[in-house]
């Protein structure tokens, strides 16, 4: 086996097991050994030295057999911490010197507040650093995010930002420039489901639909706060079926409210995150009935699409999405800006948060810098004012 195609085998074997990206030690790894190797060559040819086709095949079979094992061994460390795959963390001296605040904009025990405190561990074990979440809602998330945004830019405040408070901005509810924050990592992008009690009348799609086709205006249809992601799809579901065929409430105080009112028995069904209610879907308490995804859930195989029934829940295309978002002030330091952002990046990787991912149905796209500032910007408020035109009009 040749240099070459040993080096491309570490680092096809590298790259592929599980998807991670290599790390920059694995890099320097395999660079040096392309190195080292070749000088050998060059001082063996010149020692004129030569090997049996037998010994030939016997090295090489060693030699890739000592890849194997480096490549499982940096695998396995990759698989214990995949956030430390590729993102290099570096703080300015002396930061931080305290604990990080970081503000969730909605209510305690909601799915963003289940995730802060997933990271709080997680941060802590890998960097020492202490997050100190801090749930500050109200105003559809307007309260909490214009509290991060109008702290100092010291990096010692950030927040949990969401699709939430960027349709309230292209709804002309919130005074805010959706440019006025320094975007720091991607942290989730949640589905949509519909959500009932297990064993109620309305525990299947087939019986919610039916029931509410029978008497039009009178099944109720919940979500959490108004003119968010959670409405539209409640105002997608309704058109679909046809328009004033649910009694549409909405939660100000956030999903908790619609959970405990779905379990109470003063709910039909509620448009939720899996994330929102992983504890009662867990018991069996609650039952998702309908996705509003283009395909079925992979964590929740056996729940029907709503285009399955032949119901277009996406009448202007995907403009409607659930991200949250880990943001600071403007101004931030860039190295700082960098240092957290890569933090976090590393944090979502873990196995930790991914298991609680798995666990919820959300996806992680870990988007940090650039890339996720044109995300932010063009693809979520983008969407939010194609809502705000479409949807949300007055």
């Amino acid at each position: 086996m040749g240099i070459s195609a040993v080096v491309g085998w570490l680092i096809y074997h590298t790259y592929n097991k599980e998807g991670f990206i290599m790390k920059r030690k694995v890099v320097s790894m395999v660079l040096a050994g392309v190195m080292a190797t070749s000088m050998l060559v060059g001082c063996g040819a010149k020692k004129e030295e030569t090997s049996t086709p037998e010994e030939t095949v016997a090295q090489e079979q060693t030699a890739e057999e000592k890849m194997e094992e480096k490549t499982e061994t940096t695998d396995g460390a990759a698989e214990t911490t995949a956030g430390d795959a590729s993102h290099e963390v570096n703080f300015p001296d002396g930061f931080p010197k305290k604990e990080i605040k970081l503000i969730v904009p909605f209510a305690a025990g909601g799915a963003f507040d289940v995730m802060a405190r997933t990271l709080q561990p997680i941060v802590k074990d890998m960097y020492n650093v202490d997050l100190v979440v801090e749930c500050v809602s109200g105003g559809g998330s307007a309260v909490g995010v214009t509290q991060t945004l109008t702290s100092a830019p010291d990096g010692y405040t950030i927040g949990f930002g969401s699709t939430s408070y960027l349709g309230l901005i292209a709804q002309g509810k919130m005074e805010m420039d959706p440019e006025a924050a320094e975007f720091l990592c991607t942290i989730s992008s949640d589905p949509m489901v519909l959500v009932a009690k297990a064993g109620g009348d309305y525990d299947t799609l087939d019986k919610y639909l039916d029931a509410a086709k029978a008497n039009p205006g009178t099944v109720t249809l919940g979500n959490p706060g108004s003119n968010n992601t959670n409405q539209a799809f409640s105002k997608f579901l309704d058109q679909a079926v046809g328009e004033g065929t649910f009694q549409m409430i909405p939660y100000s105080d956030g999903d908790s409210r619609v959970v405990t009112e779905l379990l109470g028995d003063h709910l039909a069904a509620g448009v939720l995150k899996p994330n929102s209610c992983k504890a009662q879907l867990a018991s069996g308490e609650l039952v998702i009935i309908g996705s509003f995804t283009h395909d079925r859930l992979e964590s929740f195989p056996d729940v029907p699409t709503f285009e399955e029934k032949g119901l277009d829940v996406f009448p202007y295309g995907d403009v409607a999405q659930t991200v949250c978002f880990a943001f600071a002030p403007k101004g931030v330091d860039p190295q700082i800006k960098e240092a957290i952002g890569n933090m976090l990046w590393n944090a979502v990787m873990s196995d930790d948060f991914q298991k609680l991912a798995k666990e919820s149905a959300f996806e992680t796209p870990a988007q940090t810098g650039d890339e996720l500032r044109s995300f932010v910007l063009d693809d979520l408020y983008g969407g939010a004012e194609v809502l705000a035109e479409k949807v949300f009009t007055n």
